[in-house]
């Protein structure tokens, strides 16, 4: 099975952890490894990681939106209706799940698992005790459905546009993206992952609104590439197939990026943004 390199991953340990501290979870930067860019422009280094396949466009993309997200706060009562729907315990008089408060979030736990509410009314994750699944290893087709049926179960709502399905040999993660215009959207994406067999093992699910904040100027493809990582293991090469636009979390800003996808030496996929914005 192909292996998945991230940046920065949904884990949810660490997407919880930076949440908190901003609010919102910014949308993993998804990276790994390629073959040479041919430019005499470039970094030399970048010849030697990077076989870009297409014509980059040395016309910046124009002038695009930045956007705000938008939040409610979110009391006990609006909690305990998220974790009735995760199906614990935490009704008078038979309360069986303590349900504990910190300055940012309510959570509640059971034997299954977690349920952890932030207090801006946005965010919720689930993490499973013990994920269970099928004797059979199950397919990115049905990981998807399941994962849309465990959302659906729970009557939260989803509308995407596009669902990412990942494997990394162990675990799946299934990502549902939405755009802003025409343009993809990885600011913050609900995602499920499920083990081999299909048993979910968590769940991250955003409920973000935005508000327009203001606009910037954007760089071309070709300065974009410029600045694709260099900090990759010797030998490593990368064959560069496409670049997109897409919105991407951060500095606390919905802005502006562009995705270039590919593939590595070793046949793993390869994902990098690189932010679109000029400041200059």
């Amino acid at each position: 099975m192909k292996k998945y390199y991230f940046l920065f991953t949904l884990i949810f340990f660490v997407s919880f952890a930076i949440f908190f501290n901003e609010r919102f979870s910014p949308t993993p930067f998804l990276t790994s490894v390629s073959t040479a860019w041919r430019t005499d422009a470039a970094n030399p280094r970048l010849n030697d990681i990077y076989d870009i396949k297409f014509k980059l466009s040395r016309t910046p993309s124009g002038t695009l939106n930045t956007y705000m997200p938008k939040y409610k706060t979110l009391d006990i009562d609006g909690a305990i209706y998220y974790f009735l729907l995760f199906g614990m315990n935490v009704s008078e008089p038979d309360v069986s799940a303590a349900i504990e408060e910190t300055e940012q979030y309510f959570s509640c736990s059971d034997e299954n698992g977690s349920v952890y509410v932030s207090k801006y009314g946005n965010l919720i994750n689930y993490v499973t005790k013990a994920a269970k699944g099928e004797d059979e290893l199950i397919t990115s087709e049905e990981a998807l459905k399941i994962a849309e049926d465990f959302i659906d179960k729970r009557f939260l709502f989803l509308s995407y546009e596009e669902a990412e399905t990942n494997f990394d040999g162990e675990t799946y993660e299934v990502c549902f993206i939405n755009r802003i215009g025409n343009i993809k959207n990885y600011s913050f994406t609900t995602s499920v992952t499920l083990n081999a067999n299909g048993g979910v093992k968590s769940l991250t699910y955003y409920n973000i609104h935005y508000q327009r904040l203001g606009s910037v100027k954007t760089i071309s493809m070709e300065t974009a590439a410029t600045r694709l990582p260099l900090d990759l293991p010797d030998g490593e090469l990368i064959e560069l197939a496409k670049c997109s636009l897409a919105y991407i979390y951060e500095d606390s800003v919905v802005q502006p990026a562009y995705l270039f996808e590919g593939v590595t030496s070793t046949g793993d996929a390869f994902k990098c943004f690189i932010n679109a914005a000029s400041y200059g």
